[in-house]
Order: structure tokens, then sequence, then C-alpha cells
């Protein structure tokens, strides 16, 4: 038996294989009647134990605990990084640089920094992989595409091109094979299948601009961070029972949820540049990492 886990979602595939041994008898034929093994559980998944995030600032991707201890520098000069995403299993980090213009991986020590993607991604501010399938997806605010490739940077195949709609943020829903993003020239919420068909409008006219998107599969909600309003919200998959669950302040950037843990956390820029949780309905706001004034944090990624 094995469990493979994948990094961003806390979602839990379990393959069994099963070897069945069929009774020997005389020369007449006899049936097999064995019953097929009981389904198990699969184990929990875990909570989150630490987070990475971009500081486009200070220009490095910096990790803590998940109470704000520990805080460590993992990748120095990353080039104004502004959205991160996690490979547990390989044990990688994939970010979207602007300075210049580049994806990059690196392990989760910081160590052997290479450039997947160096020509078409422009300002890149959103990324998310799929470990099974080898396939990372990249969000280009500046072209507005959203941009499929292997996890080795090639294979460039375009998904969404909408020229003007600035892209950004997007999440991949792997247990209904769906994209969540930002369009910011709209202030909405899409999705979209992995293969880009089935484009359609979650929430729409928003009254703020929306700059991150995350979701709790489990529960099927969409949560998203409003820049101007300052406000954290959440809804149903389809739109529905849109609430707003905190007052953020000072313009939040980033997001990340954790379901088993019941636990938001959003990242906010210069002038306050802080990390902060709360509990998934709003409720026990802590302060958990407060830098220096000229920090910038934008993405956030929760290990397991």
């Amino acid at each position: 038996m094995m469990w493979i886990r994948t990094a961003r979602h806390g979602f839990l595939a379990v393959v069994l294989v099963a070897l069945l041994s069929a009774c020997g008898g005389s020369s007449s034929s006899t049936s097999d009647t064995t019953s097929p093994p009981t389904p198990q559980t699969p184990p929990p998944v875990p909570p989150a134990t630490h987070f990475f995030y971009c500081d486009f600032g200070e220009d490095t991707i910096r990790r803590a605990a998940v109470d704000g201890t520990g805080l460590e520098l993992i990748v120095s000069s990353a080039g104004s990084p502004t959205d991160l995403a996690l490979d547990l299993e390989n044990g990688h980090i994939y970010w979207c640089a602007t300075s210049p213009n580049e994806i990059r991986r690196c392990d989760l020590d910081g160590s052997n920094v290479m450039t997947l993607v160096n020509t078409t991604v422009a300002f890149a501010d959103g990324i998310d992989i799929d470990v099974r399938s080898g396939f990372m997806y990249v969000a280009s605010f500046s072209s507005g595409q959203i941009l499929r490739y292997n996890l080795d940077g090639t294979g460039e195949l375009a998904l969404l091109t909408d020229a003007g709609s600035q892209v950004r943020a997007l999440t991949l829903d792997l247990t209904n094979g769906k994209i969540y993003y930002i369009l910011q020239r709209d202030n909405a919420i899409e999705r979209m299948n992995l293969d880009g068909s089935m484009r359609e409008v979650v929430i729409g006219g928003l009254g703020s601009i929306p700059h991150d998107v995350a979701i709790d599969e489990g529960r099927e909600k969409v949560y998203w961070v409003e820049l101007g309003a300052e406000l954290l919200r959440r809804a149903d998959y389809d739109g529905s029972n849109a609430e707003t669950i905190a007052l953020t302040g000072e313009r939040p950037r980033g997001l990340a949820v954790d379901p088993i843990s019941g636990h938001v956390y959003w990242t906010k820029p210069r002038g306050s540049a802080t990390i902060e949780r709360a509990n998934l309905d709003g409720s026990n706001r802590e302060t958990l990492l407060m830098s220096a004034p000229l920090d910038d944090h934008w993405g956030i990624e929760l290990q397991r």
C-alpha cells in the first residue's frame, strides 16, 4: 500500500494494490468467492507546521513556524518575488520572479537555485503546481494569460489569453479539476478546467480589487482578499453566501488556508509588513510576524 500526499491542497490520494490468491482444487473447477479487501481510511492530513513567504521589497523568500517563531532566510536575491508554490514530495520551491521576469526553482533549504522560464512570463503574479500530472500553472499579470508548463519549464501552453485582463493569483482545485484565478480588470474571481475549457465567473463585480485567492476543498469554500476595501472574504464554490470575515487593514496581499487546523493566513505590505492569522470564520485574529517598514510581504504558502 502506498499513500501519496500533495503539498498545497492538503489532498490525499490512496493507491491500494491487493493480490488475492486463488484457492487450489481438484480436477473439477471451483469458484473463487474471496471477498474484496475492506476499504481502509487514509491517514489524516497533518496541519501546517511552517509557512514560506515572498518578500517583494527585501528581495527574499523566508520561512517561519506557523506561530511566527524561528524565522529563517531561505533565498536571497530572489528577483522581487510575488508568489510561490511548494513541491514537498520532491523537496522544491517554485516561485515567480519579476526582476527579471522568470520562473525559478530551488530546494526547500534554498540550495540549487535554477531558472526554468525566462522569456514569456510578463510580471507573473500567481503560481501553483500539480505534482502528480507534472505541470505548473502561472498567471501573467501584464499579458493577461494563464500559462501551463512541465515542471522543468518546457512545453509552454497558453490556457487563457485575455489581453488587458490583468490575471493574477491562481490556485488549483485538483479534486474537481479546476483553476481559480483573479481578473483584476473586472474585479472578479473566475475558474476554468485544468485544460483551459469551461471558463466561468464565480464571483463578479466586487467593489474592490481582489489580490489573492485560496480554497478549502473539503468545505467547498473560496477565500479572497481585497486591496482597496482591505477585507478578507469567503463564499461557497458557486459564489453564494459571500461574507466578510475580517477587516484586514493595510491592503492585504497574500493568502493561504489550512483547513485542518482551521486557520487562514494573510500577508500585508510596506507600512505594517505583517503576517496574520485567524480562524476560518475570522475569529481569534493574531499577528504572527512583524517586519521592517521597507519589507513588502506578498505570496504565502503552507508546509505540512
